[in-house]
């Protein structure tokens, strides 16, 4: 039996996301550095999210193949909603991350290793989220773009990282500054996400009150 496109993309999403957790905690222990072990927590929350938004587009698909109207409006409005709450979890990262950037830091040991290992992250995560974002829009899976925008912000944290390991080599702390400008980049893709999915759960309800009232109406007649 040939698996979903959406169920293929998530599953190698949650993958990725296990590697990549794996490996920034493993550049945090050989680095000493306490961002990376920071950005490796933020990875996990990343898996977290993408196994919710996976059971929601199972439940979708499985409504699908009963061709169930009103099962699919239900499910796409279940997706609207883990949209919404992913929204929000990207929301709140802004302040984590600014709270992270004033803590003390320490020295760090390996630090190349560590830069060629952020450098690697980026690519890996930046893939992924273009192959999420683009297979959720085709397959009209606000779920999965909504995971793939997450992701992205995933990105721009690491380049974060990334940037904090480079200026540690030339004896320049900009960790703060830094942190304000990817804070403010990750809030205004939160605000894009959340405004996008409260329109599709909008529409989604419409959806679901329609078809309700049609299938009351032919079990009338």
């Amino acid at each position: 039996m040939i698996i979903d496109k959406r169920i293929r993309t998530s599953l190698l999403a949650i993958a990725a996301d296990l590697s990549l957790t794996f490996v920034k905690l493993l550049l945090a222990v050989v680095t000493g550095s306490s961002v990376i072990l920071a950005d490796a927590f933020h990875s996990l929350t990343d898996l977290l999210v993408s196994l919710v938004l996976l059971s929601s587009i199972v439940v979708k698909i499985s409504q699908e193949r009963r061709n169930s109207q009103l099962g699919i409006a239900v499910a796409h409005r279940l997706e609207s909603c883990l949209s919404i709450l992913v929204a929000v979890v990207i929301l709140y990262l802004p302040f984590e991350i600014i709270n992270e950037a004033q803590q003390e830091k320490e020295a760090i040991s390996n630090i190349w290793l560590g830069i060629i290992g952020m450098t690697a992250v980026i690519s890996v995560v930046a893939y992924m989220s273009h192959l999420k974002i683009c297979t959720g829009r085709d397959t009209s899976s606000p779920a999965l773009e909504a995971d793939g925008y997450h992701s992205l912000v995933d990105v721009f944290t690491s380049i974060a990282v990334l940037l904090s390991l480079v200026c540690h080599v030339f004896g320049v702390y900009l960790d703060s500054a830094i942190a304000i400008i990817i804070a403010m980049v990750i809030g205004f893709s939160g605000v894009q996400l959340l405004l996008a999915a409260v329109k599709d759960f909008i529409n989604s309800e419409a959806l679901a009150k329609t078809v309700a009232k049609s299938e009351c109406s032919q079990s009338t007649v």
